[in-house]
């Protein structure tokens, strides 16, 4: 069930491959991006990648990584006893030698293949064998015997054969062989009897025949033509329920092109101006004692690392995006001498956490969407955003706040309506183009998503628009034709930008949301390199407090950046993530 075994050295040395199969992907460059390189090595040692999912082990005393992959459907149990077994055997084999590629592929297949075999044997023995059943352990694969009593498990299949032979003969009779005799005396005059109890009077049938009279007061009731609004009326009526999405006055930038001096990182202490201390949170009392010329150890801050953790669990952080920062923590204290409480281990704690922090909120792309709309445009094409998420998260409110901040920086925007499926979903979007004073791409309901977006893109390259929003279907994650519709929506369409819109008060539902959308976009597309999420909106992001540990726990769960959070219904509403805010969250 192995799909490749590969051996390499952490300068990129390939020393052993075996390859089974040919793989959709490169889960083994994607394990080396986001695991390896960035130091986010877990206890359990998976990592999944599309359809397939990576083992792998580390010998640091060689600088070696021995790597298995396989189907992520299928979990072999023998894979952690085949990685640690073929590590044993390459270093012992190859000594200092280990580094020498081409001795190594040619000396080691034949060692491999025994030990693969050996594996799989050990593997089948310990599912046929009750007792390497109650064994655990990747040593119990090895150590499990064939099972002796082959009787025994001949009797149990002819006992299972024949079970399902009776309930056969039981479905052949019909459904009245499933049910209980019937009562002695009940005949069939007392059946018929019970059938007339059980009629309910039939509702009178409505005639069409046009010959029926209409009483006064439902023609009273049908009469629409009396006190009928004036076209001024209806436009005041949506005036004032545009107000709620128009910004305070014209003009007004959004809040992310606005210089706010809050929103600035300062790393120093500003309990002095009466702002946030560090010393002063739970935090920072149980560092109080670590104090002096000693070197910290892991014994002297695993209590305060314990602390660390238990306050980012209640933040909402995931379990291993928590478990990942108090690593970081105690990687950067460990070893530190530290003075007094004030200016030493809270300055230090603070610039550890806020370093972790930084680094796993820190964009691995560029977040910059101005300057790819401008180098879109420089090529003579419209830049085109989709829209995802599940039902109702604000999906339409954050694409018309995106639109309107694209729209102050001066672009042409064309909104596209691809939710072709809720109704009402077209008119919403012409509300909001009625308050921007943008154009809509619409071609009504029932049609194909990928197809009206695919003829909004080519309509908005022939009249000059800059950017395209393309608005979907909100659907749940686990609905296999509609996420197979957004992902053909997806691979015809080759949008530039693909953003998850989640709600920041679900906590770590948001999160698992997103990584179901971004495993059904790589599962359901017929390309070899399908097309993810590239980035995240955070909606009602100013109602959560100090639970922003949804942010971190979605950044971490596959890597992509938060672009924007909304903070508000107006169209001003729309901002960066501030990183110096999350920590003092997460730490107050």
């Amino acid at each position: 069930m192995l799909d490749l075994f590969l051996v390499f050295s952490k300068t990129g040395l390939v020393l052993f491959k075996a390859a089974f199969t040919a793989l959709k992907g490169d889960p083994v460059d994607a394990l080396v991006r986001t695991v390896l390189l960035e130091n986010r090595e877990t206890t359990a040692r998976a990592f999944t990648h599309g359809l397939h999912a990576v083992k792998y082990f580390l010998v640091n005393k060689y600088d070696l990584v021995f790597v298995a992959v396989y189907p992520s459907m299928l979990s072999p149990p023998y894979v952690d006893f085949l990685l640690e077994s073929v590590a044993r055997t390459f270093c012992k084999t190859f000594g200092d030698d280990v580094r020498d590629a081409a001795r190594a592929v040619e000396e080691f297949r034949p060692k491999f293949d025994k030990l693969l075999w050996e594996a799989e044997q050990g593997a089948g023995r310990a599912r046929r064998s009750p007792k390497a059943n109650n064994t655990t352990g990747s040593n119990s694969l090895a150590a499990s015997e064939p099972h002796e009593d082959e009787a025994s498990d001949e009797d149990a299949v002819n006992d299972l054969m024949q079970r399902q032979l009776s309930r056969r003969e039981r479905a052949a009779k019909g459904p009245r062989a499933f049910q209980g005799k019937k009562k002695k005396g009940a005949t069939a005059v007392d059946d018929e009897e019970a059938k007339k109890k059980k009629k309910h009077p039939a509702k009178e049938a409505r005639t069409w025949d046009g010959q029926s009279k209409v009483t006064e007061e439902e023609a009273q009731a049908l009469d629409m033509s009396e006190n009928k609004a004036s076209d001024q009326d209806i436009d005041r009526a949506n005036r004032e329920r545009a107000q709620k999405y128009m910004p305070d006055c014209f003009g007004e930038k959004a809040d992310i092109d606005k210089s706010d001096e809050d929103d600035s990182d300062d790393d120093g202490d500003d309990s002095a101006n009466g702002g946030w201390n560090f010393a002063k949170t739970s935090i920072g009392s149980f560092f109080a004692g670590l104090t002096g010329q000693k070197p910290l150890t892991k014994e002297d801050i695993a209590p305060a690392i314990e602390q660390l953790e238990k306050q980012l669990l209640s933040k909402n952080v995931s379990t291993d995006a928590a478990a990942e920062i108090v690593a970081s923590v105690a990687r950067d204290l460990e070893g530190q001498k530290l003075g007094s409480f004030t200016r030493g281990i809270a300055q230090a704690v603070r610039e550890s956490c806020h370093t972790a922090l930084q680094r796993l909120l820190t964009p691995k792309r560029s977040t910059d969407i101005l300057r790819e709309i401008k180098a879109a445009r420089a090529a003579g094409r419209p830049y085109t955003i989709v829209f995802i998420g599940v039902n109702g998260v604000g999906k339409s409110t954050s694409l018309s706040k995106v639109c309107y901040y694209l729209k102050q920086n001066g672009l042409n925007v064309l909104l596209c309506a691809c939710d072709t499926f809720r109704s009402g979903a077209v008119e919403q979007l012409k509300v909001h183009t009625r308050n921007l004073d943008v154009e809509l791409f619409e071609q009504g309901y029932n049609k194909d998503a990928s197809s009206v977006a695919l003829n909004g893109v080519k309509y908005a390259g022939e009249n000059g628009f800059d950017v395209v929003l393309i608005d979907t279907a909100g659907r749940m994650q686990n609905n296999e034709p509609l996420m197979r519709s957004l992902t053909k929506l997806i691979a015809r369409n080759r949008p530039d930008l693909i953003l998850f819109v989640g709600e920041a008060l679900v906590g770590n539902d948001g999160r698992d949301q997103l990584v179901l959308f971004d495993k059904a976009l790589a599962d359901y597309s017929e390309s070899a390199d399908p097309r993810r999420i590239d980035g995240m909106i955070l909606t009602k992001f100013d109602t959560i407090d100090d639970k922003v540990g949804a942010a971190v726990s979605m950044v971490h769960s596959t890597g992509q950046p938060i672009i924007f959070v909304g903070t508000g219904q107006k169209y001003t509403n729309l901002n960066r993530l501030n990183v110096s805010k999350v920590v003092k969250s997460l730490l107050s």
